[in-house]
């Protein structure tokens, strides 16, 4: 049963039901980390996809989104090419269907 709901699920959210889930923190919690939930501070608007900082010597520009789409176009480029230092997308984005 419950894959069949989760085949469900996943099906219709890439229909564009999911979107408003793209740039939302994870949380862990437990003792293993295997137990994931949205934050819910991370829910509204602006979103902040990435953190401001230095990364081995580089300076890494924060990246802010206003909307669903917004948050879901800058997730896209970012899983499309390389962030400064080689970094991948960020986990923010791991909502997103891209």
């Amino acid at each position: 049963m419950a894959a069949a709901t989760l085949g469900v699920v996943g099906c219709t959210g890439r229909l564009g039901w999911g979107i408003g889930f793209c740039g939302a923190a994870l949380e862990r919690a437990g003792s293993d980390y295997l137990q994931v939930e949205v934050s819910e501070r991370s829910m509204q608007y602006p979103r902040k996809l990435v953190e401001g900082g230095a990364f081995q010597g580089q300076v890494v520009q924060e990246v802010v989104c206003t909307d669903p789409l917004d948050c879901s176009n800058k997730c896209l480029r970012m899983e499309r090419t390389a962030r400064v230092a080689d970094l991948p997308a960020p986990e923010t984005c791991a909502l997103c269907q891209v």
